[in-house]
């Protein structure tokens, strides 16, 4: 594997517990920084906010309403695939989800009905017959000890002396904080709910205990020694030998089979789509329309011709070279990359980004002057077409409670941030050009440089439209052939114009 700057440091920085053992002699920052920082304390700390999270989870989903609301969502999760992975795996995966969700069973997995031999050997001996709500302090021992050796790195987490002591530590240890976290969860459990739990144990295990030894004492079979060492897995599946499978038991299916599962997933979507759709919304602020998603999401659109992009050029003979013009001259300010020696891109939306309280194109030639230490400059405005803009913003609306969703959207516009850049380009742009020089800026008007047209820089054709319609010509002459606007048009985007070949 090729090493990359970040693995060869992530690397160095594990290197720090390789080199501690602790005595437990004192609180050292290093010890505290451990406790803090260590990966693995991390991923246990998370590990045991799941079961907590898992168990608060099957307590609000025991009984009455939220009962039912989580088993139609269960069918809906489950019966969403049923086009693409058939009936059979979709009732194991919706049983399997209602043991994990509402008993915290965990048994097999949502492709177990596809599994291997060995494949279910390694989930019927792995099985625990208990209820993950239930984790006690061995449960999680075991997980310390797997989180530690699955992400052991060549003694890059420390020593198992360090894993002692962070797990085990006398009034400090990481099992001592973590327990009654656990115990807290556990003890509002319902005792309604602890019945359902036990006897839904007690009938899988009576199927499935039987069977996970028999698993246990193949292994124990076909180890050196044992009777069945030399005969290979195909054989031993000849020759029955292999304990009955279990892959496709259901034991949660009198919540789910006789549901109207296809109608569950058909009005779920539709109420899904009918609450998204009342979240969506647009606001116009006369430049520009805030556009808010069903999740909260903002962009801005501005309005014809009120934001544009600036490029400029050191002189205007160098603009008039310009790439946009079928020139050669590099520009100077606005698009060039830092490693380039260039600044970054600049764009006016009045009101917004960089421009917050700007609304005029010429202050803001002024402010890009002042900020950027430009003496002197000539710019190309290109101005945008609301179809062809939409600028993401940083700030999200909290759509999701109506009571927040006024104050959310009033912080937001307060904040007048735009996250990114980015404009098509459009047949019927207007253009601009600007002068500046020290604090004064003066609009050019030159029949060299065209104020209407699509200006991309990759089509000449494209630019002999933009001159032609720039000086009000309705015929023009390209490449050996006469062109109006509408011919144009329609050898440009023949794809505007299926619908009338169509017709006729």
């Amino acid at each position: 594997m090729v090493q990359t700057e970040s693995t060869k440091y992530e690397k160095r920085m594990l290197k720090i517990w390789e080199k501690w053992n602790p005595d437990g002699s004192s609180e050292t920052s290093l010890e505290h920084f451990i406790k803090d920082s260590h990966p693995a304390i991390r991923d246990m700390r998370e590990r045991v906010s799941g079961y907590v999270q898992a168990i608060l989870r099957g307590i609000e989903s025991s009984k009455g309403e939220k009962r039912e609301k989580r088993i139609e969502e269960i069918v809906k999760s489950s019966w969403d695939m049923v086009n693409n992975y058939g009936e059979e795996f979709v009732r194991k995966y919706c049983d399997e989800k209602v043991l994990y969700i509402f008993f915290g069973i965990y048994f097999g997995g949502s492709n177990s009905i596809w599994i291997e031999r060995d494949e279910e050997e390694e989930i019927m001996t792995s099985y625990s017959g208990k209820s993950r709500f239930f984790m006690d302090e061995k449960d999680l021992d075991k997980d310390w000890d797997l989180i530690w050796e699955w992400n052991q790195y060549d003694q890059h987490w420390g020593s198992d002396e360090l894993k002692d002591w962070i797990w085990n530590e006398k009034y400090f240890g990481l099992k001592k904080d973590l327990m009654p976290l656990l115990e807290q969860a556990q003890a509002i459990i319902p005792d309604e709910l602890k019945k359902e739990i036990e006897d839904k144990l007690k009938k899988m295990n009576d199927v499935l205990l039987p069977i996970k030894s028999e698993w246990e004492q193949l292994e124990i079979d076909r180890a050196d020694g044992g009777k069945y060492e030399d005969i290979g897995w195909y054989d031993l599946k000849e020759k029955g030998l292999f304990p009955k499978p279990v892959n496709k038991k259901l034991f949660a299916d009198e919540f789910w089979k006789d549901l109207d599962h296809l109608g569950i997933v058909k009005r779920l979507e539709e109420e899904e789509e009918a609450l998204k759709a009342s979240r969506r919304y647009k606001k116009d602020f006369g430049k520009v329309i805030l556009e808010v998603s069903e999740y909260g999401g903002v962009e801005l659109n501005f309005k014809d011709d009120n934001a544009c992009q600036i490029i400029g050029w050191k002189t205007l003979k160098g603009m008039k070279d310009g790439w946009f013009v079928g020139g050669g001259t590099e520009m100077n300010y606005g698009w060039k990359s830092d490693e380039e020696g260039g600044d970054s891109e600049i764009w006016f939306t009045p009101d917004w980004g960089e421009c917050k309280g700007i609304n005029d194109i010429e202050d803001f030639i002024k402010h890009i002057g002042k900020e950027r230490k430009i003496k002197e400059a000539y710019f190309w405005c290109r101005w945008l077409k609301e179809e062809s803009d939409n600028f993401p913003i940083k700030e999200r609306i909290d759509v999701k409670n109506p009571e927040n969703t006024k104050e959310s959207e009033e912080k937001l516009i307060k904040e007048h941030t735009i996250t990114q850049y980015w404009a098509r380009h459009s047949m019927y742009e207007k253009h601009s050009y600007f002068h500046l020089k020290g604090n004064e800026v003066e609009e050019i008007v030159d029949r060299e440089l065209p104020h209407k047209g699509i200006l991309s820089g990759g089509n000449d054709g494209d630019l002999a439209f933009a001159y032609a319609i720039s000086n009000g010509k309705k015929e023009w002459k390209y490449e050996g052939k006469k062109w109006t606007e509408d011919s144009f048009l329609r050898d440009r985007n023949p794809e505007d114009y299926e619908d009338e070949e169509e017709e006729n």
